[in-house]
Formats: structure tokens, sequence, C-alpha cells
């Protein structure tokens, strides 16, 4: 009966989260609420969304839930596929390492500050392609199992068309400032 309740509370949260999402038009806000519901869901203390910078050819972890100041807006991934967001992004599949079998990959020093044991990193890709990564970290050491990945994914599916949409809205309303500024001028 436990299995069947969660997957009724992530079926919830997931339409939930849509209707905020679809509703929002600034990005921080609904990258934030992604993070926020990622960790409740999850029972777990930390969620990252880590945006591919392309002129910088490096993951930025622009949003966050309960990571220390100094990590949101500050913090890449590494550049190669040691770190496992960077992995995740390049191959396109889900990465769910135990930091503490780890020989693999190598962690940005606030893990250790944050004493993460556990991570799980999904692609965030829509129709457009991908914008980056969406990680769950816990201290404990945990696995993931195929559902949790499996709900990852679909979440950071629908975030990406969340991101997609609140982009476009935010393109259009550039546009037309512009146009009414163009506009305006041409009446003067």
């Amino acid at each position: 009966m436990r299995g069947i309740n969660n997957i009724l509370r992530q079926q919830t949260a997931i339409a939930e989260f849509g209707s905020f999402a679809f509703g929002e038009k600034e990005l921080s806000k609904i990258l934030y609420r992604a993070c926020e519901l990622c960790a409740k869901l999850f029972d777990v203390e930390f969620s990252k969304i880590c945006e591919y910078k392309k002129a910088a050819k490096k993951l930025e972890v622009v949003a966050g839930y309960g990571w220390k100041p100094g990590v949101i807006g500050y913090t890449y991934a590494a550049t190669d596929r040691t770190s496992p967001q960077v992995f995740a992004f390049e191959s396109q599949q889900p990465v769910s390492p135990s930091t503490q079998n780890l020989k693999r990959f190598e962690l940005p020093a606030f893990y250790a500050q944050h004493k993460v044991a556990s991570t799980l990193d999904v692609v965030i890709k829509g129709k457009h392609g991908a914008f980056g990564v969406l990680e769950i970290d816990t201290r404990l050491k945990r696995t993931f199992v195929a559902h949790d990945i499996s709900f990852l994914t679909s979440f950071s599916n629908i975030l990406a068309e969340a991101i997609n949409s609140a982009k476009k809205t935010a393109a259009l309303e550039i546009q037309s400032g512009n146009a009414i500024s163009s506009s305006m001028k041409r009446t003067s």
C-alpha cells in the first residue's frame, strides 16, 4: 500500500507542478519550485538544477534546495566526464552513483561539505534539446531504484517543457516591448 500511496503522491505532484510551471513566467521560480518539490518527494536533503552554459561549455548550478550559500549561482560541474552531472548530460542517461563507492567520478568540494552520500542525476531534455541536469542528493547511503529514475526522468521532461515555455514567453515579451518602443519612437 505504501508503494501505491507514493506513486499517487508523485502523480499528484507532477500535475500540480505542471499547473504551476506553465502558469509562471519567471524561470527562476519554476526552477526553485522543481528543486523543492523533488527534494520533498524523494525525502532527500538537497536537489539542484545545473544549466548547460554553451559559451563556457560548463554546467552551472542555477537553482537548488537545501544547499548552503555559495553553491547556487557560484558552482560549476567539472568539464569532463569525471562529474556525474556531465556524464549524465553527455551520455543522455540517468546516473546514480553512490559517492561512498565512487571511483569513476570526482565530486566538487561542496558535496563533502554537505556530507552527500548518494545522488541521482537525470537530463532535462525537451523537444528543443537538453537544458541541463536535475539532481537529487542525500546524506544517506541510498540506492535509487528503477521507479525513482523513471519518475525523476518523467519530472525532468515536464520541467524541460516548462523551461521552454518560460523562455518563449520571455522572448515574446521582449519582442513586444521592442515593438511598442519602436512604434512610440515613430509617432514622436
